[in-house]
């Protein structure tokens, strides 16, 4: 018995240290922030020696972003723009997957410097679902300010090319 309370309190704890940010079927608006250019490079995950960013432009909007894992089979593909609200730039991410799986957009602040950039998560714990990216923009603009929002552990980059 003891084995097993064990067992799922480190379950319990892996789940809340390792929790993802939140999703959405809808982006918070579309894209219409030029590129930054200074998002265009490899990037290297600080503290994860395994994990490498290759952010490419997409077009004049967008950017294409190839996670590379220590081989091949570890690569993955997303595409990207960043979005506006109340000042605050955000990227809205979203998966490139099998077409028969409906994606979901994840939502990080961005704080981006020449050689780094710092990423806040929005929480996991936001319940709410929203059909259109008006109410999502909205629902942001209305919690930005509040502690709970963003998970506590920012991610940080820096520019390896």
């Amino acid at each position: 018995m003891k084995i097993i309370f064990q067992s799922v309190s480190v379950l319990l704890c892996a789940f809340i240290l390792f929790a993802c940010p939140y999703e959405s079927v809808v982006p918070i608006d579309s894209p219409t922030v030029p590129l930054d250019k200074k998002l265009i490079g490899t990037w290297k995950k600080l503290n994860a020696e395994d994990e490498s960013y290759v952010i490419s432009e997409r077009d004049k909007y967008t950017f294409n972003i190839e996670k590379r894992g220590k081989s091949e089979s570890d690569t993955e593909h997303f595409w990207g723009y960043e979005s506006h609200v109340d000042g605050i730039r955000f990227l809205n991410i979203l998966r490139v997957g099998p077409t028969d799986t409906i994606s979901k957009f994840f939502f990080y602040k961005i704080d981006l410097n020449t050689d780094s950039i710092r990423l806040f998560e929005l929480t996991e714990n936001i319940d709410e679902e929203f059909s259109t990216s008006a109410s999502l923009k909205n629902f942001i603009s209305n919690n930005l300010k509040n502690t709970y929002f963003f998970n506590k552990e920012e991610i940080n980059y820096i520019r390896v090319l």
